[in-house]
């Protein structure tokens, strides 16, 4: 998901963590907190978008969510399948989504729905072939649109630099929040991780920053809620370079379902409060040292065999004062970050979520 200048796989050492610290805290006290920008741009990036087969191999789906309807009006990007009619729409002009009524042999309505998805992208679906699900929806069943959400939270946040993934009855939007970085960040693993990317035994590094991205998933065939993730992205200049990586899951403890009568705002968190919460994160999980090798197991289990080697090589060359549960959250991050796959990143996510709200 990064674009990196030289990316080195192969690390030779650690940085000159001293000299990291000192010029890091100098330039972190000349940051003064930035103001939320409210116009609305969004770039999106059609490279972005995961290849996947036309025909969906067999394997074990996710128990279907059984959905209650909600108290109030609903929100302009929901809509409820109450009708015997077909219910169409596309999303980023990326998918097509069709929600059919199933009818009883004697022609009567059974209150369900076939869910449908069409990839209009050429290249990941030359036949132009749609995707059906096995099972049907019931007419209790609200479907969020990703699209529509997204214009409600541009009039709350300026998207930057979007992204989109897919996969068929699954979206994530991907984007940097314009005027919204923390002050603060993990000089430690910082170091290391950069360590990695240059492969050098020490560097200077100036203009550390710690961007705040979305990451907006939803999914169209019941098995999961429209869903917010708050996002790191760290970036620095080394030896006139620049660097940057996605610290996808410090801020997990912000993770938010989108309730289909809530408010856009109640998802827009402060600067203040994303600050505090990537502190408790950072502070419970470093105090974290036991059953490490299990955790790793868990997580690698994950993966793809070739990010599975990555995170497991990179675990091992961490220094034993490094490692406790916080490393490996920002390993898991920074290997994703490396070759994103939304599949691999949605499982490691579950196993991390779980990590991250362990009580002490």
């Amino acid at each position: 998901m990064t674009e990196h200048n030289t990316v080195v796989e192969e690390n030779s050492g650690i940085f000159d963590l001293e000299e990291f610290f000192r010029q890091t805290e100098e330039e972190k006290n000349s940051i003064v907190e930035a103001e939320e920008v409210v116009e609305t741009e969004t770039v999106q990036d059609d490279s972005a978008i995961n290849l996947v087969q036309n025909t969906p191999k067999k394997e074990k789906k996710d128990k279907v969510v059984k959905p209650k309807k909600e108290s109030g009006p609903l929100n302009s990007w929901a809509t409820p399948l109450e009708e015997n009619k077909v219910y169409k729409f596309e999303e980023f002009d990326r998918q097509v989504y069709e929600f059919h009524p199933v009818m009883y042999p004697d022609g009567n309505f059974s209150g369900r729905y076939l869910p449908f998805c069409l990839d209009k992208n050429t290249v990941l679906n030359p036949d132009k072939k749609w995707v059906a699900e096995y099972y049907s929806l019931s007419n209790r069943f609200v479907v969020a649109g990703l699209n529509k959400f997204v214009s409600e939270m541009e009039k709350e946040v300026q998207f930057e630099k979007s992204k989109i993934y897919h996969t068929p009855f699954s979206m994530s939007y991907f984007a940097q929040a314009k005027g919204k970085s923390l002050k603060t960040f993990d000089k430690e693993s910082t170091a290391f991780i950069f360590s990695i990317m240059t492969g050098i035994d020490s560097a200077t590094i100036s203009g550390v920053n710690t961007n705040i991205s979305l990451m907006i998933s939803n999914k169209y065939n019941g098995t999961g809620a429209l869903n917010i993730d708050y996002v790191l992205n760290i970036s620095g200049i080394i030896n006139g370079n620049d660097y940057q990586y996605n610290d996808y899951f410090t801020l997990l403890d912000s993770n938010r379902k989108v309730n289909h009568v809530g408010k856009i705002k109640e998802f827009n968190f402060s600067i203040k409060e994303l600050e505090k919460k990537a502190e408790e994160t950072r502070t419970k999980l470093k105090t974290k040292t036991e059953n490490l090798e299990d955790i790793i197991k868990s997580i690698s289990s994950k993966m793809k065999k070739e990010l599975a080697q990555k995170f497991n090589s990179h675990w091992e060359q961490l220094p034993p004062s490094m490692k406790n549960a916080f490393s490996i959250l920002i390993l898991a991050s920074y290997v994703i970050d490396s070759n994103f796959d939304y599949r691999t990143y949605m499982a490691v996510r579950t196993e991390l979520n779980k990590l991250v709200h362990i009580s002490n």
